[in-house]
């Protein structure tokens, strides 16, 4: 499984990128490229915003040649790798099915032999996270793997904090691998082998990849201009409270805040780099939740995932409300470009800061 370095100077590869030669061919001479963000049971919500894209949009306007994700996000990403471009919606789909069965029983359990003090002392993680390599396993393997799509799972390296991204898969095994080193919460679930390396949560360095999925539009041969990008962040303006009293929080809940706080965090520079790096991209969609979502990041309790999920599809009707017009205009029209919205963020966010 290759992997891909995290570029530590964006904008001379920015700049080196811009250098590189025009693809001979592609829908409207574009690469659309999608990058998700960490989150833990938000994936729900980016699995909405989606729904409502492929839903709403036409189909070439969500065909995406590069998907990344990190984290919770590449719980949703390993899902593109089982349909070619232009089948998005099948995709999409097969997201919702494998969100619909995370619980915290399908993801982890507890060690056998002294349950979370044998996870802390003699194994390398406080739980057994096996379950959710079984979820994958039987979801994914019996699927051909695609390979018209780049995906891309970003996951650290534990051995000296690297980031890499595994984007050149060569079966569905790896897909799998790479989407549970990308989810592993160091401490929490239990970090996986990639090419003789120990890998866990990306979300330590990089929380929403959209340099990455820029990266990969240019390797392909498209120079800035003729790049666009979808991002659906879990944070966003909004941090989640967290639902319990923080002066009789244990040690866990304290680390998966800490988690969803380094998270939000961490949004705006991924960003803003990406823009400073690749200011010619058309950043065409930004959407956050515009409500705050309840709970930690492993409740997985299913009726506030089912309301994540309307909410990721509210939130992109309200992104995409000015393509939508554009559409209308334009009926007889086989050729539609949903034009950006003028503000790097979705319309349900600009509402809100206008409060």
């Amino acid at each position: 499984m290759r992997s891909i370095r995290l570029a530590s100077l964006p904008l001379f590869i920015g700049l080196l990128l811009c250098l590189q030669p025009q693809p001979t061919s592609a829908i409207n001479g574009k690469c659309r490229a999608l990058a998700l963000s960490g989150g833990g049971d938000r994936a729900a919500y980016e699995v909405g915003v989606l729904r409502g894209l492929v839903s709403l949009l036409p189909t070439e306007e969500t065909s995406y040649d590069v998907v990344t994700g990190i984290s919770a996000g590449s719980c949703v990403t390993g899902a593109f790798s089982a349909f070619p471009i232009g089948k998005e919606a099948g995709a999409v789909e097969l997201g919702h099915n494998i969100i619909a069965e995370l619980n915290q029983s399908s993801i982890f359990t507890n060690w056998k032999d002294g349950g979370i003090i044998e996870g802390l002392v003699n194994k390398s993680s406080l739980f057994d996270s096996t379950p959710l390599r079984k979820l994958y396993e039987n979801v994914l393997l019996p699927r051909p793997l695609v390979q018209d799509r780049i995906v891309c799972m970003g996951a650290v390296k534990l051995r000296d904090g690297e980031f890499n991204r595994f984007c050149h898969h060569q079966s569905m095994s790896d897909v799998v691998t790479a989407v549970l080193a990308s989810a592993a919460i160091p401490g929490v679930f239990i970090p996986q082998a990639i090419d003789g390396e120990m890998y866990i949560d990306g979300g330590l360095r990089v929380n929403v990849d959209i340099i990455g999925a820029i990266q990969q539009c240019a390797s392909l041969g498209y120079a800035q201009k003729d790049i666009i990008v979808d991002a659906v962040e879990c944070g966003g303006m909004n941090l989640t409270d967290t639902h319990e009293d923080p002066s009789k929080m244990t040690t866990v809940p304290i680390w998966l805040q800490a988690a969803v706080i380094h998270a939000y965090v961490q949004n705006e520079p991924d960003y803003a780099q990406a823009r400073l790096a690749f200011p010619q991209v058309n950043y065409r969609y930004r959407i956050w939740p515009s409500k705050p979502i309840p709970g930690s990041s492993i409740d997985f309790n299913p009726k506030i995932m089912k309301w994540m999920e309307q909410l990721g599809e509210s939130d992109a009707a309200n992104a995409i409300k000015p393509a939508l017009r554009g559409i209308q205009q334009q009926p007889h029209s086989t050729d539609a470009h949903p034009q950006p919205h003028p503000h790097p963020h979705h319309h349900a966010i600009e509402k809100l800061t206008e409060q």
